[in-house]
């Protein structure tokens, strides 16, 4: 559970970026490099005040926990509040300053930690090891491997102000299309909407054979019409569906099974709010 001040920052922080999507969505995108830069000020920062630091040495200090992570918040925000407000004068000029250059590898340094705690070590791991490598490109003894490498000012406007590293095309998806689909998904878990599909899955399928598995499918594929996320759509109807299958007796591996293939499929039902669908369309 979130304590008293992570519930007060969360709510004004999560209210106030959804406020900003709304309105954009509304009345219209800003220029890309803004409204990814204002998405991700509003987006990394809950992904400390959500996750813990899931490290050893910190998992019984509760206070030295919160503040690590106040700490990440703060400089999360800075840091992407500094690109939003410095875009255009890196992109008129192509000139790095030592404040840019902090500024840099500060985001760089949260995103990594950010993915850690909400992804896992591999993916970070991942990402790390090809930062590495852009440096020391022209060390690698192998022809086919070396290239001629980046320099720390390459790698920030690269990562950091440039529209391919944190700004890139998935994230710029997600700042226009997505965050609206999955705003739109909440508003109707909260009001009931997720109930209201459930009931009409039992109602069409919760009296054939093998029923519960049947309405796991047809539930997925209405909550699949107003969700752009799989996960999200096992949360909320897989904590109904899987329960009741594994109640009648499926196997509790193949309960979960059918949940995630039929939330799977549900990113393809029409009007294909799948995320994955946007990115792809976006990218082609």
């Amino acid at each position: 559970m979130l304590k008293r001040w992570r519930k007060y920052v969360f709510a004004a922080y999560a209210l106030t970026g959804a406020l900003f999507h709304l309105y954009t969505g509304a009345f219209g995108s800003l220029a890309p490099p803004t409204q990814r830069g204002i998405h991700v000020f509003f987006v990394i920062p809950l992904c400390f005040l959500l996750t813990g630091s899931k490290l050893k040495f910190l998992e019984k200090r509760q206070r030295a926990e919160d503040a690590f992570s106040a700490v990440l918040m703060a400089l999360s925000s800075i840091s992407f509040g500094w690109y939003v407000f410095n875009w255009e004068r890196i992109y008129a000029t192509s000139a790095v300053t030592t404040a840019d250059r902090i500024m840099g590898i500060i985001a760089i340094v949260v995103v990594l930690e950010a993915v850690r705690r909400t992804v896992g070590r591999f993916i970070t791991g991942l990402i790390a090891t090809f930062l590495l490598y852009a440096f020391i490109g022209p060390y690698i003894p192998y022809r086919f491997l070396a290239h001629q490498g980046y320099d720390l000012d390459s790698i920030i406007n690269l990562v950091y102000f440039g529209t391919e590293g944190i700004y890139g095309v998935p994230v710029g998806v997600c700042a226009t299309f997505i965050v609206l689909i999955v705003l739109l998904g909440g508003f109707l878990n909260v009001t009931g909407g997720a109930e209201l599909f459930m009931q009409l899955s039992k109602s069409i399928a919760g009296t054939s054979r093998g029923g519960p598995a049947k309405i796991a499918v047809i539930a997925s594929a209405f909550m699949g019409t107003i969700s752009g996320a799989t996960v999200a759509n096992v949360a909320t109807t897989g904590s109904v569906t899987i329960p009741m299958m594994k109640k009648m007796g499926y196997e509790p591996e193949y309960a979960g099974a059918v949940e995630a293939l039929a939330s799977s499929g549900g990113q393809i039902m029409p009007p294909i709010m799948g995320a994955a669908a946007f990115i792809m369309v976006e990218f082609i």
